[in-house]
């Protein structure tokens, strides 16, 4: 297998080379494993309604694979995520749930508000912030973001998710 690497990529090349440094069996084995992550993300990417939501998606994997590292932690990403709080049905962009090694279960619920929201309504708006009340008093804390802030620094907007979760993990204590 060739793969080649345009001019700025030299990161990618420069995993590549380690990896055909490794063992034949380790490197099918590893990509084996990158396939299939490719093949989980790729398949989340197509769950979302938006480019900024799929931007949103990518990242918020990166930053909760990293909570799980550092906290033990597993998670769950459900994307355009609907269920019943109360008597009302709603639909999270995402609902982030985190495990302990205990059991015990935090969750978040991420909001993407793209351009068609930028001008809601006051009645949009209101319904809106009723929503994140009624998500709040249920447990799930809601973490809304513009269009314009994942498209300016998505990283920065996953992180905010994962210091969120990193908070209720402490207070779960």
């Amino acid at each position: 297998m060739r793969i080649t690497f345009e001019t700025g990529e030299e990161c990618w090349a420069e995993v590549w080379g380690q990896l055909t440094d490794l063992d034949e069996r380790v490197q099918q084995a590893v990509l084996e494993q990158w396939f299939l992550a490719l093949a989980e993300l790729l398949c989340g990417i197509e769950s979302c309604e938006s480019p900024i939501e799929q931007l949103m998606l990518v990242h918020l994997i990166t930053q909760l694979q990293l909570l799980r590292a550092h906290t033990g932690w597993n998670y769950v990403i459900w994307p355009q995520h609907q269920f019943t709080v109360g008597n009302r049905r709603v639909r999270l962009d995402f609902h982030v749930t985190a495990t302990g090694p205990d059991g015990r279960k935090v969750s978040v619920a991420v909001e993407c508000d793209g351009h068609d929201y930028h001008e809601r309504t006051k009645e949009q708006a209101a319904a809106d912030r009723s929503r994140d009340r009624l998500l709040l008093a249920s447990g799930i804390p809601v973490v809304r973001f513009t269009g314009t802030e994942i498209w300016k620094d998505p990283n920065a907007c996953a992180r905010e998710v994962r210091t969120v979760l990193e908070r209720l993990i402490k207070q779960a204590g």
